[in-house]
């Protein structure tokens, strides 16, 4: 069985909601999870952040670290780079791929010339901080998984007949091979690390590769087994280095953002949660389940409606004034419908999704 987590892929809300939290002392939120509901509200107090991944939490608790904004630069810079480098090594990879289509090498020659062109094109000056060692952590395995990823994809595309020249599907393959070794390299390192067998990682290289791994991943999903090892899908279209740059620029605006210096932090399951903090008359409590049926936490029912129906069955009873939204489902109004709670349909830019809160 396979455990999921949705990654905090921080955007700017086009929701049509305003919850104006500043009314209350403390602003509660179950799962934090993208986080977009909260950083775009009118200040409360304080906050309490909880969410069942921990990496999640890691990751907001390290905004505020500069460290942490330099890795995922880093990440950034390296992924357009690996992008060149594809197309530098397209042309001559080109030609093995032509002799293996004829038949006049094998796939095993194929992996040596692509090894050998990778590394003729290493000692180019321009690339030498994607392959330098304090950003890989292992050049060697780094390299390893470009070749192979690479080698797998030319082996399945074979009788595709990219005609006499490397045209821009064949240097399409190739990039999106690399590309597919980057993200290999990293979401295997992030394994290794979990071992607790290696420390290969800083913490906030650790945090940054996640992070940079979550806008990756097909989906946005961090998908977890059940050793809690990462078996995230690479997405197959390419990430628009533009879409990379707005992101980091708005995590640095982020990383200033008031509300940081008023939040607690919390990594704990969520009746557990609640009882720590015990909500009173005056606290604000937020559940946002929108797009967030994946979690990483062996003991919660996955399915949108019953997880819904257990949180609403947890804040209930406290005396605060709560909201929860989710996905718009017609299952919700026939389960809510005549239970005295607050429903309204509201839409965001992308779908429609449902409030439910007490009067």
């Amino acid at each position: 069985m396979q455990r999921l987590a949705t990654s905090p892929f921080i955007t700017e809300s086009g929701d049509s909601l305003n919850l104006n939290v500043d009314a209350y002392n403390r602003c509660i939120h179950i799962n934090i999870g993208k986080g977009v509901a909260v950083f775009n509200q009118n200040l409360a107090k304080e906050y309490l952040i909880n969410d069942s991944n921990p990496e999640i939490i890691s990751f907001y608790r390290n905004l505020t670290n500069p460290l942490l904004l330099e890795e995922i630069n880093k990440l950034s810079t390296n992924w357009k780079l690996i992008a060149e480098f594809s197309k530098l090594c397209s042309n001559e990879i080109f030609i093995s791929y032509t002799d293996f289509e004829n038949k006049i090498i094998s796939i095993e020659d194929v992996q040596y010339m692509v090894r050998a062109i990778v590394l003729m094109n290493t000692d180019i000056e321009k690339y030498n901080q994607l392959f330098y060692h304090p950003f890989l952590v292992s050049y060697d395995m780094f390299l390893n998984t470009l070749i192979k990823t690479t080698v797998v994809q030319l082996e399945k595309n074979k009788g595709m007949h990219f005609r006499t020249e490397p045209n821009r599907d064949f240097q399409s393959l190739i990039e999106s091979s690399f590309k597919y070794g980057f993200f290999n390299h990293f979401q295997n390192m992030l394994n290794l690390q979990n071992t607790n067998l290696v420390d290969c990682l800083e913490p906030q290289k650790q945090i940054a590769i996640w992070y940079f791994l979550s806008l990756l991943a097909k989906g946005n999903r961090m998908i977890y087994d059940i050793n809690e090892n990462l078996k995230s899908l690479y997405a197959a279209e390419v990430l628009n280095p533009d879409v990379v740059d707005e992101k980091l620029k708005y995590l640095t605006t982020l990383s200033s953002h008031p509300f940081l210096e008023r939040t607690a932090f919390y990594n704990l399951p969520y009746h557990v949660f609640l009882k720590q903090i015990s909500p009173k008359t005056d606290d604000f409590i937020l559940v946002d389940f929108r797009t967030i049926n994946l979690l990483k936490s062996s003991t919660q029912d996955l399915r949108p409606i019953p997880l819904v129906n257990n949180i609403i069955n947890l804040v209930e009873k406290l005396p605060s004034k709560w909201v929860v939204l989710a996905d718009y489902d017609t299952t919700f109004e026939s389960l809510y419908g005549n239970s005295g709670f607050r429903m309204e349909r509201l839409k965001n830019d992308k779908k429609d999704f449902i409030l439910i809160a007490n009067n």
